[in-house]
């Protein structure tokens, strides 16, 4: 958990470059050249800080379901993670391409974190049908 931490920091830079391109879509060419180039500013910070939770996130430490679970959480975050450098590259000259391509990775991404932490909160649930000093006892 404390990887996709780290992770998820990552991927709010990520969110950010592309919401400030979207926003800027209206707006004069300097305006929407500043913000392709930042989104491809973004890229790179956010890449070291995917590089530096992903080892830390391990599907072996789960069992079961949340362990596959897990699985295709990491599978989807490298995926992310294997389109930033190209955004860094061409996020300023192709900012349309590359936040289109970001999106769809990053709603990818955000069911699998979704299910991850669905099922993790489903396991955590203390069991309603036993007494308060029947839990205590667990």
């Amino acid at each position: 958990m404390e990887g996709l931490k780290t992770v998820t920091r990552g991927v709010a830079q990520i969110r950010d470059g592309v919401n400030r391109v979207g926003r800027t879509q209206q707006a004069d060419s300097v305006t929407r050249r500043n913000a392709a180039r930042r989104l491809g500013g973004l890229c790179g910070t956010a890449r070291s800080f995917i590089t530096s939770g992903r080892p830390k996130m391990q599907a072996t430490a789960y069992q079961d379901s949340l362990q596959i679970l897990a699985k295709q959480l990491t599978v989807r975050l490298d995926s992310l993670t294997r389109s930033l450098p190209d955004c860094e590259k061409t996020a300023g000259r192709d900012p349309t391409t590359v936040t289109n391509n970001l999106t769809t990775r990053l709603k990818s991404y955000d069911e699998a974190v979704l299910a991850f932490r669905t099922a993790q909160a489903a396991l955590n649930k203390p069991d309603s049908t036993k007494t308060v000093s029947q839990q205590s006892q667990l």
